[in-house]
């Protein structure tokens, strides 16, 4: 495996950055650099060029004005006549005179008189003396052999100095051009030229005289008579050494060489006289660290705005950068929480991009897994003592005795107390065989067990979590489903109910060729004392099961009965009727007494340990509903487990009872989702039709309700998420459930929750008809919807609204109308407002109070509408 680099995300970001940062700076001030200094050269050379380009405007103004001066000269009718005396008679000191009058008025610097044949008449600057001969001189022959004006112009070398002269002919045109002589006129080449050449170029300028050797400056843009004289030897050293003047020749093109330690870039002109030969040279120079100046203040300025926007680049991206980051470090530590197994971290991220999606994502995430673990902990809580549901079938023995913590409930049917005729015994054992049938569906129906039968007194016992509660269900069951009368000439036999708590042994025995199970010890003894207290209509408590209802029996208005027995000193606590269905919840309309009154040999028949077409073998008994007694069976078939929903007889050959059923497999199998208990097949066997269907071990909600005030919120919002998923999924296929509630929601062993029973479930769009009389109400009165008690048609938003009495229920342990009479609790949901949930538990989230009383709304269309 590759080894992982030990540099932080956000460390690498920001390197990253920076390095793409210095390498766009580095970029961009390397090509401004070259491109200003390219720009620089081109400027420079193009100030070089412009030199040579002033002195060549300059030199040819300087010709003209020469020129225009000695025109005016010879064109003088008494200077020609003078020059034509002068000629013949050779007078020098008359011709002398003339020019020297005339140079002494600023025209010119020299002046030069010579005959036709180009010999000097007279001379005025020291130049040259009378008689020499001047046709060599290049311009002077120019002019010579010019026939057609005799004028010339060009660059004169004379004593070290370099000057500009023209040469015009002595020629009055009264004479028909008779040549009498030329006149050469000439400007030295000096500072001042020098000066109006740098001013108009931008660059220094010096004249060399390169007739000289070495070379010398005559002329320089530099007025100091030293800084002159040091240029001279300098620049002459210089541009001879680094190949600009050599051999007398001059090299054009600009170059860069070193003058006194710094670059300069120079360029030397020529200077020909009219023979094309090389007389001196114009070196134009531009010192590069000064001209390059402004382009490296600028660049300077560029690189340091980059280094401070780089620096505050870094710094914006780094900030911004732990800024972006700072999410994903929450979730990265998040997450190694989570591994720990701490859920509690929320990533409170206002962002709409990438990230913010990803944080809401892992916040739903430790949503469900803060969930899962408080349902996890309840259920382990829970698990500790979870009743066994599988009691031991007929024909098998226990292996060990084992002394249990139990409640035990007594059963007294105090109805065959009384002596019968034998006329009478066949009646009476079969009103026997049917009360017994009610008492153990009773108690099967809370997950009791039965025990031993002694005559007509029937003994029963619990275990595990709130198994007092469970017994007093179930006895309130067996006074509501016993002892009524059956027909107008029977009368009214109310059973002896008492419960007492504490340890028994629980041990296998065998009798008459058979086995059963005995439940022996002082607990089961203590029950012989409260029976002898028992009245009709009430249930006795011992001091122990008192204990563990304690909590429950707070909410009674009334205390229950207290005393001592008249036969022990045990105290006993005696209940009455109404408060017993106060405290449970039972009514006659409960499944498990509608199933408890159910007197159907048929279910007799289907006990634990039975076969059902030779398929199915019974376990135990899983609850009890209207519709019939739902078993946990082994499927022989299939070599699985399975819950086994059988219709009672009697009604399984009712053609609309048995439609139903149809009615409920055939839509049942239509909803497939994690959240919903599957069904498998429907059928009849040796004549009861059934529903097979996906058996989960667990608990329902009811269950769970019954063993705390209120439900943990992680745990319940895990649930209620569940219970809502599953629902959808039935709505999203055009089914109803119809009978939303505790019941139907089966918790398995890892906190899962499934929703189950839809055997009052129909079509959205209608029912089938026959399946439901008009007037009839289907499902459990505490969780109808308003129009369901009203007979107005019904759809899935009546499951809505028996999701948010569960919700009510399940967050706060009380329900959103006060209980009474079941007409007092329907008129209360046609016409009052329910309590707000907050009222029971303040700490409740304000948009889960909202919701539930969303849900509660009277009209539909004021709830959510899926």
């Amino acid at each position: 495996m590759a080894k992982r680099s030990g540099i932080p995300l956000g460390t690498r970001i920001f390197l990253l950055t920076a390095l793409l940062l210095l390498l766009t700076l580095g970029v961009t001030t390397f090509v401004t650099f070259w491109k200003g200094r390219l720009i620089a050269d081109q400027a420079v050379d193009s100030a070089l060029s412009s030199s040579s380009e002033v002195q060549s405007m300059l030199q040819s103004s300087d010709s003209q004005k020469l020129a225009s001066q000695a025109r005016q000269i010879v064109a003088a009718p008494a200077f020609v006549a003078y020059m034509a005396e002068a000629s013949d008679s050779a007078d020098e000191a008359s011709s002398f005179d003339l020019l020297s009058e005339r140079r002494d008025g600023g025209e010119f610097d020299f002046a030069i008189l010579t005959d036709p044949d180009g010999k000097v008449i007279a001379s005025v600057g020291g130049l040259d003396e009378a008689g020499q001969d001047m046709s060599s001189r290049a311009v002077v022959a120019a002019a010579m052999e010019n026939e057609i004006d005799f004028e010339a112009e060009g660059v004169w070398e004379e004593a070290g100095e370099l000057y500009t002269v023209v040469v015009v002919p002595i020629a009055p045109a009264a004479l028909d051009y008779e040549l009498y002589g030329f006149l050469v006129l000439g400007w030295v080449i000096n500072d001042e030229l020098a000066t109006d050449i740098s001013r108009l170029s931008g660059t220094d300028i010096a004249f060399l005289n390169m007739r000289a050797s070495p070379p010398v400056v005559v002329a320089s843009s530099n007025a100091s008579p030293t800084a002159k004289s040091e240029t001279a030897r300098f620049l002459v050293a210089q541009l001879e050494e680094q190949g600009v003047l050599g051999g007398g020749g001059v090299d054009s093109a600009s170059q860069t060489v070193t003058l006194a330690g710094s670059p300069w870039r120079v360029r030397a002109q020529p200077l020909l006289d009219n023979a094309d030969e090389v007389v001196g040279a114009m070196v134009a120079q531009a010192p590069l660290n000064l001209l390059l100046k402004p382009f490296n203040t600028i660049l300077g300025w560029q690189v340091g705005v980059g280094l401070l926007s780089l620096l505050a680049a870094l710094v914006l991206s780094y900030a911004l950068s732990r800024r972006t980051l700072a999410p994903i470090l929450r979730l990265s530590e998040a997450t190694a929480g989570a591994r720990q197994g701490d859920y509690d971290l929320t990533l409170e991220v206002e962002r709409n991009d990438e990230v913010g999606q990803l944080a809401d994502s892992f916040n739903s995430l430790l949503s469900d897994l803060r969930q899962k673990q408080d349902m996890e902990q309840y259920m382990t809580q829970l698990s500790r003592s979870l009743p066994d549901n599988v009691a031991p079938p007929p024909g098998r023995v226990m292996l060990e005795p084992e002394v249990r913590e139990t409640t035990v409930l007594a059963v007294e049917l105090r109805r065959y107390s009384r002596s019968r005729t034998t006329e009478e015994a066949a009646e009476v054992g079969e009103r026997l065989a049917r009360d017994l049938r009610r008492v153990t569906t009773a108690v099967a129906s809370e997950n009791g067990h039965q025990g031993a039968l002694s005559g007509h007194r029937f003994v029963a016992w619990f275990e595990g979590v709130g198994k007092a509660k469970r017994a007093l269900t179930a006895a309130a069951k067996v006074s509501v489903a016993v002892g009524r009368r059956e027909n107008a000439f029977d009368e009214e036999a109310p059973p002896l109910l008492a419960i007492s708590s504490g340890a028994a042994l629980v041990a296998p025995v065998a009798s008459g060729g058979g086995s059963t199970t005995a439940v022996v010890g002082m607990t089961v003894q203590k029950l012989e004392a409260l029976m002898r207290e028992a009245t009709p209509g009430e249930v006795i408590l011992t001091r122990e099961v008192h204990a563990e209802l304690e909590g429950l029996i707070a909410k009674l208005e009334e205390p229950p009965s207290q005393g001592r027995s008249l036969f022990s000193p045990l105290p006993i606590y005696s209940l009455s009727d109404a408060q017993v269905v106060k405290l449970t919840g039972v009514s006659p309309d409960d499944p498990g007494v509608v199933a408890a009154e159910a007197s159907q040999p048929t279910l007799s028949d289907i006990a634990p340990g039975a076969v059902v077409g030779q398929r199915f073998e019974i376990v135990s008994v899983l609850g009890a509903g209207g519709m019939g007694v739902v078993y946990k069976a082994r499927d022989r078939e299939l070599g699985d487990l399975v819950a086994l929903k059988v219709l009672k007889r009697d009604l399984g050959k009712d053609p609309v009872q048995l439609g139903r059923l149809k009615e409920e497999i055939r839509m049942a199998r239509k909803v497939t989702h994690p959240n919903v208990l599957r069904t498998y097949d429907f059928g009849e066997l040796d004549g009861i039709p059934f529903i097979s269907m996906e058996y989960v071990r667990g608990v329902t909600l009811r269950f769970m309700l019954d063993q705390s005030d209120r439900f943990p919120y992680a745990a319940g919002l895990r649930i209620a998420r569940q219970l809502c998923a599953g629902l959808a999924a039935a709505h999203a296929e055009e089914v109803i459930h119809r009978d939303i509630k505790p019941e139907n929601l089966i918790i398995d062993h890892v906190g899962n929750a499934r929703l189950m029973d839809f055997g009052i479930a129909r079509p959205v769009e209608r029912l089938t008809p026959g399946l439901t009389r008009e007037g009839w109400l289907v499902g459990t009165p505490r969780y109808l919807a308003p129009e369901q008690i009203d007979g107005k048609t019904v759809d899935s938003r009546a499951d809505i609204y028996a999701c948010g009495v569960l919700l009510y229920e399940l967050f706060t342990g009380e329900l959103p109308f006060e209980e009474g009479s079941m007409m007092e609790l329907l008129s209360q949901k046609l016409k009052e407002k329910p309590t707000a949930p907050r009222t029971h538990w303040s700490e409740m989230p304000q948009r889960l109070d909202e919701a539930i009383l969303r849900c509660l709304q009277v009209d539909p269309d004021e709830r959510f509408q899926k």
